[in-house]
Protein backbone atom coordinates (compact mmCIF):
# COMPACT_ATOMS: atom_id res chain seq x y z
CA UNK A 1 0.00 0.00 0.00
CA UNK A 2 2.79 2.43 0.91
CA UNK A 3 4.59 1.58 -2.32
CA UNK A 4 1.45 2.35 -4.36
CA UNK A 5 0.96 5.67 -2.54
CA UNK A 6 4.58 6.63 -3.18
CA UNK A 7 4.22 5.84 -6.90
CA UNK A 8 1.06 7.96 -7.14
CA UNK A 9 2.70 10.89 -5.34
CA UNK A 10 5.75 10.71 -7.62
CA UNK A 11 3.51 10.66 -10.70
CA UNK A 12 1.60 13.71 -9.45
CA UNK A 13 4.81 15.66 -8.84
CA UNK A 14 6.20 14.77 -12.27
CA UNK A 15 2.93 15.67 -13.98
CA UNK A 16 2.89 19.12 -12.44
CA UNK A 17 6.63 19.84 -12.81
CA UNK A 18 6.33 21.52 -16.21
CA UNK A 19 3.31 23.63 -15.32
CA UNK A 20 3.63 27.19 -14.10
CA UNK A 21 1.69 30.37 -14.40
CA UNK A 22 2.48 34.04 -14.44
CA UNK A 23 0.85 36.68 -12.25
CA UNK A 24 -2.26 36.72 -14.46
CA UNK A 25 -2.84 33.01 -13.88
CA UNK A 26 -2.14 32.03 -17.49
CA UNK A 27 0.42 29.33 -18.25
CA UNK A 28 3.94 30.54 -18.98
CA UNK A 29 6.84 28.86 -20.71
CA UNK A 30 10.55 28.96 -19.96
CA UNK A 31 11.36 28.32 -23.64
CA UNK A 32 12.99 31.28 -25.36
CA UNK A 33 11.02 32.86 -28.16
CA UNK A 34 12.63 32.04 -31.50
CA UNK A 35 14.14 34.95 -33.40
CA UNK A 36 13.39 35.82 -37.04
CA UNK A 37 16.34 36.21 -39.43
CA UNK A 38 16.82 38.65 -42.30
CA UNK A 39 19.07 38.28 -45.36
CA UNK A 40 21.28 41.08 -44.01
CA UNK A 41 21.82 39.22 -40.72
CA UNK A 42 22.44 35.95 -42.58
CA UNK A 43 25.13 37.62 -44.69
CA UNK A 44 26.95 38.92 -41.57
CA UNK A 45 27.38 35.42 -40.13
CA UNK A 46 30.71 33.84 -41.05
CA UNK A 47 32.08 30.31 -40.88
CA UNK A 48 33.80 29.78 -37.53
CA UNK A 49 31.27 31.81 -35.53
CA UNK A 50 29.81 30.29 -32.38
CA UNK A 51 26.09 29.79 -31.78
CA UNK A 52 26.27 32.65 -29.28
CA UNK A 53 27.71 34.89 -32.03
CA UNK A 54 24.82 33.93 -34.31
CA UNK A 55 22.27 34.66 -31.59
CA UNK A 56 23.74 38.14 -31.09
CA UNK A 57 23.59 38.92 -34.81
CA UNK A 58 20.09 37.53 -35.33
CA UNK A 59 18.71 38.82 -32.04
CA UNK A 60 17.77 35.56 -30.36
CA UNK A 61 17.66 31.79 -30.38
CA UNK A 62 16.88 29.45 -33.23
CA UNK A 63 15.25 26.03 -33.08
CA UNK A 64 17.62 23.08 -32.66
CA UNK A 65 16.62 20.64 -35.39
CA UNK A 66 19.49 18.17 -35.25
CA UNK A 67 22.12 16.94 -32.83
CA UNK A 68 24.78 14.29 -33.48
CA UNK A 69 27.27 12.83 -31.03
CA UNK A 70 27.74 13.62 -27.37
CA UNK A 71 28.19 17.17 -26.12
CA UNK A 72 31.81 17.85 -25.19
CA UNK A 73 33.21 15.12 -27.43
CA UNK A 74 35.01 15.69 -30.75
CA UNK A 75 32.73 16.02 -33.77
CA UNK A 76 29.66 16.94 -31.70
CA UNK A 77 27.33 18.60 -34.20
CA UNK A 78 24.22 20.76 -33.79
CA UNK A 79 22.00 22.32 -36.44
CA UNK A 80 19.73 25.29 -35.71
CA UNK A 81 17.00 26.72 -37.91
CA UNK A 82 15.66 30.26 -37.91
CA UNK A 83 12.41 31.37 -39.49
CA UNK A 84 12.94 34.03 -42.11
CA UNK A 85 11.34 37.46 -42.31
CA UNK A 86 9.56 36.53 -45.56
CA UNK A 87 6.88 33.86 -46.07
CA UNK A 88 8.30 30.32 -46.23
CA UNK A 89 11.87 31.54 -45.72
CA UNK A 90 14.42 30.12 -43.29
CA UNK A 91 18.10 29.74 -42.54
CA UNK A 92 20.01 26.78 -41.12
CA UNK A 93 23.33 26.82 -39.29
CA UNK A 94 25.40 23.73 -38.50
CA UNK A 95 28.00 23.86 -35.72
CA UNK A 96 30.74 21.28 -35.36
CA UNK A 97 32.80 21.43 -32.18
CA UNK A 98 30.94 24.67 -31.30
CA UNK A 99 32.04 26.48 -34.48
CA UNK A 100 29.87 27.26 -37.52
CA UNK A 101 30.83 24.76 -40.22
CA UNK A 102 28.04 25.44 -42.75
CA UNK A 103 25.07 27.69 -43.34
CA UNK A 104 22.23 27.74 -45.85
CA UNK A 105 19.15 29.82 -46.50
CA UNK A 106 15.98 29.47 -48.45
CA UNK A 107 13.98 32.39 -49.84
CA UNK A 108 15.55 35.12 -47.66
CA UNK A 109 16.30 37.20 -50.79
Amino acid sequence: MKKWLMIMMTAAVLASAGCSSNSTGTPSSTKQQEAVITKAAFDKIETGATYEDVQKIVGGAGQKISETGKQGEPDYTETYQYKGDKPNSNAKFTFRDKKLSSKSQSMLD
